[in-house]
């Protein structure tokens, strides 16, 4: 709801006011202050797909309360929702005003159940210390931050003055307060789970992802004739039905006229049947045909959706027209609800490497057949009126936030040939924070990272025009905590890779090297120091130990007189770690590269077009097979 800076003091000097009568103040605009369900559906103007209106209702008859008390809350609450200045807070969304509500009434449900029956329990005032710290201790919940922030609201200062009670405790107690403590984590585990974070891609399944993804949106450019902009070279070979087509172009505009003249939304004057005359033909398989640009939608989301990093509410609103350019810059603009008003309806921009936007050409192409300007959404076609007037089904809305998840998981076991990431987790969210890790690896920096995430947008708007993130007062845009925990994570990971006396690593210096890291292990674990912490201490120091060129970690130094073999080389061009004494291999850091490696020269060795170099092939493929043999990584191998 929106209020002017009058109505809201009017509203303050009402609510606080213990003898007024507020039964028809309302809360939104379809509830009022005492009604059993608070209903905020209409009160979101630009609200985002991700949001479902289950999170913009408070059903106040799920918790054990009795009248009394449920009016206190719902006193106290309707006077946060209406005035946050009041709590000396910031005013919150909807969705995130339902969400501490739901939260902090599930906490203090579990308090009442305390009680020998809940309609003893009256008041406020009734609550105790005891009873809060009692009820926290056995309370089981993946965060506590709602639940807190709702207690210091319920037993404000100002709560308490409104409601005319006197409560034992306040905010202060509640800051020190510690939810569900009997399961809480050792320093040394909080730190482990903190380095952890939120789910992410791992490298493999990343480049898996993207290899895979970019090589069909390729693939579908080059049958379409149109423009391709990135260059990286990724093979995917279409089904027989498909490579069949002589000229795709044509059949792909029959096609279109089909689709949409099925769904009484035709785009020429011939009919179905005359249409599917035409198809027949050119032997086309429909079936075939629809299985193959159902795959090149999802990879091209895939693409899309990787290197834009956006959260789910921002993909869901990227449309048809949304590549533009800013300032010489080609970017995706869609709208960031993050951080902005409700009442804002600005849009935002992620710059657009050169595989988004040949992404972007593709869905814009394939958003045609489905008569939908919404890029995230399925391949089924939109309807529109039929001949008589009457509304068809479909009006051609996106994904919901579980209806892409789903989708995605579907597509990763249909490209995912041989198995390798069966059973894995996947939500939208990775992307972002997938997207912000291999950043990170690249060494792109925090103020690009932290920019193209959004997560300073409200800080970095403020900048003047001709400031750069590098300089100025930009600097104290930086401490992006996030991305300085993903660069911390980063280091870890390769430290850990490098030097865990459990990974597997092998090549011409891994056995001497193995033998020194159990060394330094067994003493530091005799001093009293935990794996964990001396991986965390080796990743402040040993980034910059080994140069990765791509299929092993490389020891040797320019300058160096005690490396075995003398640098440089001519790297992963020909970078062999059975045989080179400087190399040593990790199965995580460069098992991907090996198989991909094997799998390329496999493929070109079997492709009679290269027939002329089939030895060669053979060759690389079989040194590559040794190596993933000797890394536990040869399923789905044939290792002689």
């Amino acid at each position: 709801m929106s209020f002017s800076e009058s109505d809201k003091i009017r509203f303050v000097e009402l609510l606080s006011t213990p003898a007024a009568n507020i039964d028809d103040v309302k809360v939104s605009k379809v509830s009022s202050v005492y009604s059993p369900v608070w209903d905020f559906t209409k009160d979101l103007k630009h609200r985002p797909r991700s949001i479902d209106n289950a999170a913009l209702v408070v059903n106040w008859c799920r918790w054990p309360f009795s009248v009394a008390l449920r009016k206190e809350l719902q006193h106290v609450f309707c006077l946060y929702r209406l005035a946050p200045k009041y709590f000396s807070a910031r005013e919150s969304k909807p969705n995130s005003f339902c969400s501490l509500v739901s939260r902090s009434m599930d906490f203090l449900a579990n308090v009442v159940r305390t009680f020998p029956s809940a309609e003893l329990a009256e008041s406020l005032d009734q609550f105790t210390w005891l009873d809060i710290d009692k009820a926290a201790r056995c309370y089981s919940y993946s965060s506590d931050t709602r639940v807190k922030q709702g207690l210091k609201i319920i037993f404000n200062p100002g709560s308490a003055k409104v409601l005319e009670k006197t409560f034992c405790f306040g905010p202060q107690q509640i800051r020190r307060l510690i939810i569900n403590s009997a399961n809480s984590l050792s320093p040394e585990e909080a730190l482990n789970k903190s380095l952890k974070g939120p789910e992410w891609m791992s490298d493999e399944f990343f480049s898996f992802l993207s290899d895979e993804s970019s090589a069909r949106v390729k693939d579908f450019l080059l049958r379409m004739g149109a423009k391709i902009e990135d260059a990286c070279s990724c093979k995917y070979t279409a089904p027989e039905g498909v490579q069949g087509i002589k000229c795709f172009p044509q059949v792909f505009w029959l096609y279109e006229q089909l689709r949409r003249a099925n769904k009484k939304c035709p785009i020429s004057n011939e009919t179905p049947a005359q249409v599917q005359y035409q198809l027949d033909r050119l032997e086309v398989r429909v079936g075939t045909l629809a299985a193959y640009l159902a795959e090149v939608n999802m990879a091209a989301q895939s693409v899309l959706a990787m290197y834009m990093g956006a959260r789910f509410s921002e993909l869901a609103e990227v449309e048809v027209g949304c590549l533009k350019e800013i300032d010489g810059m080609p970017c995706v603009v869609s709208r960031n609800f993050k951080g902005r008003p409700d009442s804002s309806n600005e849009s935002d921009s992620w710059v657009a490497i050169p595989v988004m936007r040949d992404s972007v050409r593709v869905l814009e192409l394939l958003a045609r057949l489905k008569n939908n300007g919404k890029l995230f959404s399925s391949l089924s076609t939109a309807g529109g009126t039929s001949i008589r007037g009457r509304s068809v089904k479909n009006e051609g809305v996106g994904y919901s936030s579980g209806g892409f998840s789903s989708a995605m998981r579907k597509y990763i076991e249909s490209v995912d040939k041989y198995g390798r990431f069966k059973g894995l987790h996947f939500s939208s969210h990775q992307f972002k924070h997938s997207l912000a890790r291999q950043m990170i690896k690249a060494k792109l920096g925090l103020p690009y990272v932290s920019f193209h995430l959004k997560h300073l947008h409200s800080r970095v708007s403020t900048l003047p025009s001709d400031v750069t993130l590098g300089y100025g007062n930009a600097g104290k845009v930086l401490q992006s905590e996030s991305a300085g925990l993903r660069m911390h994570e980063a280091r870890r990971e390769l430290a850990k890779k490098i030097f865990d006396p459990d990974s597997v690593v092998c090549g011409g210096a891994a056995a001497e090297f193995d033998e020194r890291r159990k060394s330094f292990f067994k003493g530091m674990t005799d001093a009293g120091m935990t794996k964990e912490q001396i991986i965390n201490e080796l990743a402040a120091v040993a980034s910059s130990s080994f140069v990765n060129v791509g299929l092993g970690y490389c020891t040797g130094r320019v300058g160096d007189s005690e490396v075995k073999v003398r640098p440089p080389c001519i790297g992963s061009l020909r970078c062999n770690p059975s045989q080179c004494a400087n190399a040593i291999i990790s199965k995580d850091a460069h098992g991907a590269a090996w198989r991909k490696m094997y799998e390329e020269n496999k493929r070109m060795a079997e492709d009679a077009r290269f027939s002329y170099g089939r030895t060669q092939f053979e060759a690389a493929a079989d040194e590559a097979r040794k190596v993933l043999y000797l890394l536990g990584e040869d399923e789905g191998l044939n290792v002689e």
